[in-house]
């Protein structure tokens, strides 16, 4: 029998010298991890070292897994040799000799406790594959990865399941030189191979399953101190089962939860060097799946190929060609296990087999992952029949769950009592049924269930390593879709790409598919048409039809019919596959449209599953698919010159010069057919937002009629002068509440307009919409966009001081009363103008465990209602009730935006506060005032703030109700504004008081921090770019001034103090809302803190 021999690491908590922000879950992973081995290990048979926390240093970790996975005497020949690792991950620029095993450019790297102090470096994947190859040999190696950035390490909160903080710590930009990587001997030793001209990186037989791909992140959860990926892990071991499952049948199961709990993350399963995927995990092999494809050598090409390409569901992005496991069989039981070098649409490349019978045809199957997964319900007597079926079916990619893991599925099968068997989806709406339940109607539902897996996998083929651009470089060729809108003037409109159209229910209209070649070659290509009811049909008249310059395909010279065929909505797709050489196409399945009832068993049509051989044909890479997606939505309505709309509270006003049709829908009925609502009100929902029914008080059962759509739209550039105004009607924005209109544009929360109060209703006013962000999408004149009213559903804390604790990592607010002990040095946060003290608490962690702070207090406060002195008088009563100012008690603030106003108040005119503040950090205070004080100009910031807050901030993430909320109160009235923003004003008395004499003697040390958003460098340039596109969309290009600014105040006015007063001052890269998350900012603080103790 075979040992174990483990190392697991997990950390919670980093250095506290370093800003790397600590996770809560990491421990708790490697102990319940530690626990599972344990249960399937006898003592005698296992051998487990951890490192947790302080004790996983760098030396600590490198030198522990020497001695007890390499120079461990007692490994013999078929033991298993196991690393695991939680905690953060990260990436970094590699040395420039790496370059040529990996055109990134980065090391993939675990962040272990000390590995960020000066001299070290964390944990590279090219460190990890030298320990490795220093195993011994003829063991069994598996590494799990719990961390960000882990696709490739080895070569390389609301709801239940909510999203937690992401295990990821910023990335070290400089390069690291060669001599700096790990060194184990003469042989694996860098440095040296590049002096012989021997460098590279070595393999070793192995398996990995990590968290997430190469350039994703991994998340905790957000309601139990665990991570999304090592949770979904254990509970697919601890099911009851007679033996554990393969490796590859635990990865399908963690791929399916993962897939639909965090849908950012993706885990992966990699094998190296011959590693056999369906051997039981940590344990021998298990029986292989039925072998299916062939692997041939083809003379002609010099290479080794399978026949299974993209039309068979392979992805060709490297990622996943590299994880891609293509087990090869040997007539005497050996088998080999290769990743993928190229995929065709038929067929894909091997690497070279080196095998002496290149005349052979050798059996080979494919691991791949679940394409959809399939909760089961039922008796158990049906589900075990069911169970039984579904193992006959060799190369079967639906993954189905039993009753106990009901969250990770994309539809529902479910056997009756009443005897019949039903397929549902998301929604539970009916996909497709049978009466009765006999094994002839479990095998048409099978079929049914496979029809859905089919029509997935068609629909997500796409040639990752032919962008678009390539696409009209290689074959300049034109796909669209023309619709006749005009039958009178005989006017077409064209389609090129996704687009939404409100349509007359009833009326159809005639439509055209033109694929045009403009070169002299002659290409090869298909149209293909897939329904929303899981229909797949072949539009021209053959496949792989050849398509000459100044020729139709065959088949699309007839015209067809656009049109709603039930309900509110259809979603319509067509999608060519275009190849430079001939293509065979039989293996795409032709697919009826499955309707949404439940048949009588007369009605049945089984239909078998082919599997056969497929002919073979030269290899080709220069292939593309190209999709077009039509959405079609029943029109309510009408904007216009002449044309207004309303539904129950709803009304939009006529406007003279924009026009649009209007089209309200569910959010919650097929969204993922329509457009990303459903997404947007998740997120939405776990900051404390929730989307509004337009008809008023209904039914919380029934349908939520929450969806605006405005289709074919008209001159939306008339919008920037006189904009597009909605109402709700007996909707007020008053009682803390905030609203706002809001869509969701390439994965960024855009807001529209920010709710108004007006005679007890609310008013949106709506400047522009995302639609015309680029030229592209401005030539297709069917245009639509999307968006959601949605309302604050959590109110605003009270004013109060507190004091705050971190219990294993995590911040927490303390109950009872503030209190600071006599002869204890305190830190107070107090926040701005906008939100809460939370993100702030969080950073200051590190300053409470290195002692150079006795406590941690936070000061909250109801913003905007009051006058800023008003404020300042509660913040001196509520510290004063605490203690300052007594028995040597020392405070030292850091405040944000408007609390460092409250707090020069406090410091230099109250006369009981005289003395009680050493030193004030004011990070983007605006000391020399501010536009605030307008109405226009607050919008347009505040519209700003929320864009940010809803997408870059993680601090605010989580409190985005609360910034809407706090900005309501500044819009709550058209004719008089709010105490506190007239005086954000810079001529206002305020301003003239504050940076005059001031009334007290013992003033504080001032520590200014000011952000400067355009030296502010993001981890990802090009979204924050599209980001920062959408914001100069919706409010104008002020956000682009050109003096230095943090995008609410600028520069000069956070610098601004009076020479009288002691002041230092710095300007970093950052921006108002992420002064507390930014680099630049945390370690110019943190420095500015060594310095003073240091002093």
């Amino acid at each position: 029998m075979h040992n174990l021999y483990a190392l697991i690491v997990g950390i919670n908590n980093y250095h506290p010298d370093l800003n790397i922000p600590p996770l809560s879950g990491c421990i708790n992973d490697a102990l319940d991890f530690r626990s599972y081995l344990e249960k399937i290990f006898p003592e005698e048979r296992r051998n487990i070292v951890q490192l947790l926390g302080k004790e996983a240093t760098r030396k600590g970790v490198i030198e522990t897994f020497k001695t007890h996975l390499i120079d461990n005497k007692a490994i013999q020949k078929g033991d298993i040799v196991l690393f695991y690792f939680s905690g953060h991950g990260s990436f970094m620029n590699t040395a420039p000799e790496f370059y040529q095993f990996d055109a990134t450019g980065k090391d993939e790297t675990l962040v272990l406790y000390d590995s960020r102090l000066p001299g070290n470096y964390d944990l590279a994947d090219k460190e990890i594959a030298l320990l490795l190859n220093k195993i011994p040999k003829e063991t069994d190696i598996v590494v799990i990865v719990d961390a960000c950035h882990s696709g490739s390490i080895t070569r390389a909160l609301a709801d239940s399941y909510s999203l937690g903080r992401a295990k990821f710590a910023s990335s070290q930009r400089t390069a690291r030189p060669l001599n700096k990587y790990l060194s184990l001997d003469d042989e694996l030793n860098y440095e040296k191979m590049a002096e012989k001209g021997k460098l590279n990186i070595p393999e070793t037989r192995h398996l990995v399953m990590s968290a997430c791909s190469r350039d994703e992140v991994a998340y905790e959860r957000g309601d139990k101190p665990t991570a999304m990926f090592t949770d979904a892990l254990l509970g697919c071991l601890n099911e009851e089962g007679e033996l554990p499952p393969a490796y590859s049948q635990v990865f399908e199961h963690v791929y399916a939860l993962l897939r639909r709990r965090a849908q950012r993350q993706t885990p992966q399963l990699k094998v190296y060097n011959g590693f056999n995927p369906d051997a039981r995990f940590l344990g021998e092999l298990l029986p292989g799946k039925q072998p299916f494809y062939k692997v041939v050598y083809e003379r002609d090409r010099g290479m080794w190929t399978i026949n299974c390409g993209a039309i068979n569901g392979l992805r060709n992005d490297t990622a996943s060609m590299k994880s891609t496991a293509v087990k090869i069989y040997f007539p005497e039981g050996d088998t080999l296990v290769v990743p993928l070098v190229a995929v065709g649409l038929n067929k894909s490349e091997l690497p070279d087999l080196k095998l002496k019978d290149k005349n052979k045809l050798y059996a080979a199957s494919i691991e791949l992952p679940p394409i959809i997964s399939i909760q089961v319900e039922g008796s158990e007597e049906n589900i075990a029949e069911w169970t039984t079926l579904v193992s006959s079916k060799p190369g079967n990619r639906i993954f189905f769950f039993s009753p106990e893991n009901k969250d990770g599925a994309d539809y529902t099968l479910s056997f009756h009592e009443e005897g019949y068997i039903v397929l549902l989806n998301e929604q539970n709406d009916i996909v497709h049924g049978v009466e009765t339940i006999t094994p002839a109607t479990m095998e048409y539902m099978f079929s049914s269930c496979k029809q859905v897996c089919d029509w997935h996998q068609f629909q997500t083929i796409e040639n990752h390593a032919m962008t678009n651009d390539d696409f009209q470089k290689t074959f300049k060729t034109n796909f669209e879709i023309e619709v006749l809108t005009d039958p009178n003037s005989d006017t077409w409109q064209s389609i090129v790409e996704e687009t939404t159209c409100c349509l007359i229910p009833g009326k159809e209209y005639r439509r055209k598919i033109n694929v045009t070649n403009n070169t002299d070659s002659t290409w090869y290509a298909s149209v293909y048409f897939l329904s929303s009811r899981y229909g797949l049909s072949l539009r021209t008249s053959e496949g792989s039809a050849e398509l000459m310059k100044g020729k139709v395909l065959p088949g699309l010279d007839r015209t067809g019919r656009l049109g709603i065929t039930s309900g509110d909505h259809e979603t319509l797709r067509f999608k060519l596959l275009i190849s430079k050489t001939p293509f065979q196409d039989y293996t795409i399945p032709k697919l009826n449209d499955l309707e949404p009832e439940v048949i009588a068993p007369a009605a049945l049509n089984l239909v078998g599953n082919f599997m056969g051989d497929f002919p073979d044909d030269s290899l080709d890479q220069e292939w593309y698919v190209k999709t077009i997606t039509i959405n079609l939505l029943s029109a309510v309505g009408n904007v216009g010159p002449q044309e207004s709309y309303e539904l129950g509270e709803l009304s939009i006003s006529s406007h003279p010069e924009f026009s649009a049709s209007v089209g309200i829908s569910d959010i919650d009925s097929k969204r993922k057919d329509i457009n990303s609502a459903g997404v947007l009100r998740q997120v939405l929902k776990a900051k404390g937002l929730e989307v509004i029914d337009v008809r008023g008080e209904v039914d919380p059962a029934g349908p939520l009629l929450g969806i605006i759509t405005l289709s074919g739209l008209g001159d939306t550039k008339a919008l920037k002068d006189e904009p597009l105004v909605l109402k709700l009607r007996n909707e007020s924005v008053s009682n803390n509440k905030g609203m706002m209109a809001v869509t969701l544009v390439d994965g960024i929360i855009v807001p529209l307009a920010i709710g108004e109060e007006e005679n007890g209703h609310t008013r949106f006013e709506i400047n522009a919409l995302p639609d015309d962000q680029t030229a592209e999408k401005s030539k297709n004149l069917i245009r639509a966009v999307w968006f959601c009213l949605v309302k604050v559903v959590t109110g605003i804390n009270l004013s109060r001081l507190r004091n705050v604790d971190f219990i294993d990592g995590i911040m927490k607010y303390r109950d009872g009363e503030a209190k600071i002990p006599p002869g204890e040095k305190a830190l107070v946060v107090i926040h701005g103008i906008i939100g809460d003290t939370k993100g702030q608490a969080a950073c200051m962690q590190s300053l409470i465990e290195r002692k150079q702070y006795d406590l941690l207090l936070a000061y909250d406060y109801e913003n905007l209602n009051l006058p800023i002195e008003k404020i300042a008088e509660d913040f001196m009563k509520q510290l004063g009730k605490a203690g300052a100012g007594k028995e040597n008690r020392r405070i030292d603030i850091v405040a944000h935006s408007m609390g460092g106003l409250v707090s020069r108040y406090m410091i230099e005119y109250i006369k009981e506060a005289d003395g009680w503040v050493t030193k004030l950090y004011m990070f983007g205070t605006p000391n020399g005032g501010s536009a605030f004080g307008m109405i226009p100009v607050w919008r347009n910031r505040m519209q700003v703030m929320l864009t940010l807050a809803a997408n870059v901030s993680k601090i605010w993430a989580a409190g985005l109700s609360s910034l809407l909320s706090a900005i309501n109160y500044g819009l709550s009235a058209t004719q008089e504004f709010t105490n506190t923003l007239q005086q954000m004003n810079e001529d206002s008395k305020f301003y003239k008081d504050l940076n005059g004499k001031a009334a007290n003697f013992k003033l504080a040390d001032y520590h200014i921090i000011a952000g400067n958003q355009h030296a502010y460098v993001p981890e990802d340039q090009a979204w924050y770019n599209r980001l920062m596109e959408n914001i100069e969309l919706q409010v104008g290009e002020w956000v682009y001034w050109k003096k230095d600014n943090d995008i609410a105040v600028a520069v000069e006015s956070i610098e601004k103090v009076p020479e009288d007063r002691q002041s230092t001052s710095k300007t970093v890269g950052c921006h108002h809302l992420n002064y507390f998350e930014a680099p630049a900012s945390v370690n110019y603080f943190k420095s500015l803190k060594d310095s003073e103790e240091n002093a």
